[in-house]
């Protein structure tokens, strides 16, 4: 699985404009009364743009809010703030339910558990059979020749189309769903924690030919995973996420090459080796936070190079170099490269 083999386009597949997401509903008394609280963010200031063939890791530990913003993106938890536009410049409903059938067919998302993705009582015939009927009118042999198609992109064969999804593994399942969402030849494939339900040599498999289709279509991803290898391997550009807050962005060679957030040390620090001489760094305290604290860098109260009263009193600047790696920290001495050509890093507030 070779990231650089794939072809990127400059124009922009998707476009985050300044994402705040929360979870928070208003209580019945609150509506009742009409207090119009704002609601506490659980995902800010997320601005980001993913190119055209291009594959976008998101990491953090759980609770950062990587699978959040992938159920906005699909329409399925509605932002409290920001746009998101595809291709650049078609602004996305916040509802799935609004969207045109158009905007349906771009945006496809796999999800983590292929048992509670797929209809029990469907065969895999009648489940890959929706998106060729909804998006392209399909219908008769045309609709049986293009899913057995797919079936056998997919490793698995015409012989499946029959069968019901609990009469397959959990892999042959997770390549079902991946069949199903790149039937509809979207622009952008969403993937959340896909292989983590499966055994590694499965994992292997499906996405090894989870890169092969996005290629071959030149599809951009992203992509969401706890398996730090699996992003690195997959991903052109890698996301770091702390309590839904942008830490760092950057290509993958830069943010898993030089570190230069303290998170993302803290991350890489903590990832198993297979030798037996081998001890992770746990650089930071391990505990779990509920919420970012309410000022200040959301990282600051388990960040091992903390600076005091700045850390906890201002949001961390965003700091761009050259080649287009940002960090949003207030340390001067995390730089992961010398500027290029002379020129001076730019530091921006968010």
């Amino acid at each position: 699985m070779t990231a650089g083999l794939r072809q990127v386009s400059d124009a922009p597949a998707l476009d985050l404009q300044d994402m705040a997401i929360s979870y928070v509903v208003p209580s019945v008394i609150d509506r009742f009364l009409g207090r119009n609280t704002p609601p506490v963010a659980t995902v800010e200031a997320i601005t980001l743009t993913l190119r055209q063939g291009e594959t976008l890791g998101l990491v953090g530990e759980s609770g950062s809010g990587k699978s959040t913003i992938l159920k906005s993106i699909a329409g399925l938890l509605a932002p409290i703030a920001g746009r998101v536009l595809l291709n650049g410049q078609d602004d996305l409903p916040p509802r799935v339910e609004t969207r045109s059938g158009q905007q349906l067919r771009q945006v496809q998302l796999i999800f983590q558990n292929p048992d509670e993705s797929l209809n029990p009582r469907q065969t895999i015939a009648q489940i890959l059979a929706q998106p060729l009927k909804l998006y392209f009118g399909l219908s008769g042999q045309e609709l049986l020749d293009r899913s057995a198609q797919l079936l056998e992109q997919v490793r698995l064969g015409a012989h499946y189309l029959d069968r019901l999804p609990s009469q397959l593994s959990g892999g042959e399942k997770q390549r079902v769903a991946v069949a199903r969402a790149f039937a509809a030849q979207p622009a952008l494939v969403l993937c959340d924690e896909i292989t983590s339900a499966l055994d590694v040599s499965v994992q292997a498999a499906v996405l090894a030919l989870l890169d092969d289709l996005r290629r071959a279509s030149a599809t951009s991803c992203i992509f969401v995973s706890h398996d730090l290898a699996v992003v690195k391997a997959l991903s052109d550009r890698v996301a770091v996420l702390y309590q839904g807050r942008l830490c760092e962005i950057g290509k993958t060679s830069d943010v898993y090459g030089a570190v230069s957030h303290p998170y993302t040390e803290v991350l890489l620090g903590a990832v198993l080796e297979p030798d037996p001489d081998f001890t992770p760094t746990l650089s930071a305290g391990d505990v779990v936070e509920l919420s970012p604290p309410a000022q200040g860098c959301p990282f600051q109260r388990r960040c091992p190079k903390r600076l005091g009263p700045v850390c906890e009193n201002l949001a961390p600047p965003r700091k761009t170099f050259s080649d287009g790696h940002s960090i949003w920290c207030h340390r001067d001495d995390l730089a992961p490269h010398a500027p290029v050509d002379g020129r001076a890093v730019t530091t921006e507030g968010v």
